[in-house]
């Protein structure tokens, strides 16, 4: 640990880098229009716009009922509300985007806080500064869609900790309700974050289920008339009978391929940092490990579903890259010079990620038909 007098203010450091995360997002939501995935129209949007006013496009999804309301009925409430304000469909969409942007500035104070509780003010910045920057959790930040929701919920839930086991709880439970397919690697978190409280342990597991019980089970039953019908029925859909290999197969380690592209030259000195930080955060090396494991045995394959895992990277990368950091001598290991090449290397990692992995043209997708 630093002396008390090279101690940064932990709170106006975590308000600096969730300002500097904020601007970064505004920017990109401000000067980029681009369109992530066509399910984020058919699947949230046009069944959200049905319920709000009556009408909108009917996938085979929603016919055959193996998708959830929940995020659709959130989202027309939002636009019922601002539609009352104003009529221009505009306004609610750019509404809709902010608050998304608004969620995703938990993936940095998440990154920030476990860092300062495992590393100190030092993996706290650099763990901060990568998660604040990191293209991956910059581009879904505004994205009405399950899994970047689901990650927000999810991380700050892992930040909460012991400290606020039932907000804690209701955040695990949330994240499960919005994608299932987390709820697997989320359970193993919670044992090994909690097993050894047995009194928060239980407060976790109590809430986590009340909220997937009425988000799923309950909302379930009064939409489709079977309770999680949105769980079991899409796994049937996709798993045993397929439907979602006609969508494209990738091979087992097209996960750990886009990795590789991303980081190009610098993966070595990466993966050696990514190491050191797993030794240092077992619990978000466990989350990764088991998010792309799992994602690993399906055929079909995108990035958004290991959301989860591709904005814990950073983390990972920053207290690793502090805990080495500090092996060095006292003269090149000081504060000031941690936090500029923090800052440099999250540079760095997303200009390398942009160039060969995400591409320039991913910020600008289906702009002229959106427009």
């Amino acid at each position: 640990m630093l002396p008390s007098a090279e101690r940064p203010n932990g709170g106006a450091a975590l308000a600096a880098i969730l300002l500097l995360a904020l601007g970064v997002r505004l920017w990109a939501f401000a000067t980029h229009t681009y369109l992530v995935h066509p399910d984020e129209v058919f699947q949230y949007l046009e069944p959200a716009h049905r319920l709000a006013f009556g009408s909108g496009v009917i996938t085979w999804e929603f016919l055959d009922g193996i998708r959830s309301w929940l995020l659709p009925g959130v989202v027309a409430g939002v636009m019922r509300a601002v539609s009352a304000l104003d009529s221009d469909p505009d306004a609610y969409i750019e509404v809709l985007r902010l608050l998304c942007i608004g969620a995703s500035v938990s993936v940095p104070y998440a990154g920030f806080r476990i860092a300062e509780e495992l590393g100190g003010p030092g993996a706290a910045i650099a763990a901060g500064l990568l998660c604040a920057l990191s293209p991956q959790a910059i581009y879904y930040s505004p994205v009405i869609m399950s899994e970047p929701l689901a990650t927000d919920a999810a991380l700050l839930a892992i930040a909460l900790g012991t400290r606020r086991p039932w907000l804690a709880g209701a955040l695990f439970g949330l994240a499960s309700a919005l994608r299932y397919q987390y709820a697997p690697v989320l359970g193993v978190v919670v044992l090994w974050q909690f097993a050894r409280d047995f009194r928060s342990f239980w407060r976790v597991v109590a809430a986590g289920a009340a909220v997937v019980g009425l988000a799923v089970g309950v909302l379930d039953t009064a939409t489709w008339g079977a309770p999680f019908q949105s769980v079991w029925l899409n796994y049937q859909r996709n798993g045993p009978q397929g439907f979602s290999q006609a969508m494209g197969e990738q091979p087992w380690s097209w996960y750990l391929q886009y990795f590789v592209a991303a980081w190009g030259a610098a993966t070595p000195v990466l993966l050696a940092f990514l190491v050191y930080g797993a030794r240092r955060a077992p619990v978000l090396a466990l989350l990764v490990a088991s998010t792309i494991g799992l994602h690993m045995l399906p055929p079909h394959k995108e990035l958004r579903f290991v959301l989860l895992a591709t904005v814990v990277v950073p983390m990972l990368i920053g207290i690793g890259f502090d805990g080495l950091l500090r092996r060095l001598p006292s003269r090149w290991s000081g504060l000031p010079v941690e936090i500029a090449l923090a800052t440099g290397l999250a540079l760095i990692l997303g200009w390398g990620t942009i160039a060969r992995a995400t591409g320039a043209d991913d910020w600008h997708r289906d702009q002229s038909m959106l427009r």
